[in-house]
C-alpha cells in the first residue's frame, strides 16, 4: 500500500483531478491550501512570519493506492508538466506505509 501525495496550484485542480482518474485513482481526497515560494534571501529579509499574505491558492490531493496506480499517475503528471507554461507544476510523493488498517 502507498501514500500517494499531489500538489497543485488551483488553476490546475481540475486537470490533476482528470490524471488520477486516468490513472485508476478512483478513490482520493483534496483540500484547498496556501502555497509558499521563499528564496533564502527573502527568508532573512523578511523575518520568519510573512506579513504581506504572499500565499498561492494551492490544492493538495492524497489517496491511498497501490504502485501500479502511481507509477501511471507519474508519467501522466511527468507529461502535463511538459505541456503548461507555469512557474508551479505539479509535484507528486510517493510513501510506502509500514502499517495501516
Amino acid at each position: 500500500m502507498k501514500l500517494l501525495i499531489v500538489t497543485t496550484a488551483t488553476q490546475f485542480r481540475e486537470q490533476v483531478s482528470e490524471l488520477c482518474k486516468k490513472a485508476s485513482i478512483e478513490s482520493f481526497s483534496g483540500l484547498g491550501i496556501d502555497g509558499y515560494k521563499s528564496s533564502q534571501a527573502q527568508l532573512i529579509t523578511s523575518g520568519w512570519f510573512s506579513s504581506e499574505g504572499d500565499g498561492v491558492g494551492s490544492y493538495l490531493f492524497f489517496a491511498f493506492t497501490n504502485r501500479e496506480k502511481t507509477d501511471e499517475l507519474l508519467r501522466l503528471i511527468t507529461d502535463f508538466n511538459h505541456e503548461p507554461e507555469t512557474d508551479n507544476p505539479v509535484r507528486m510523493a510517493v510513501t510506502r506505509l509500514e502499517e495501516y488498517v
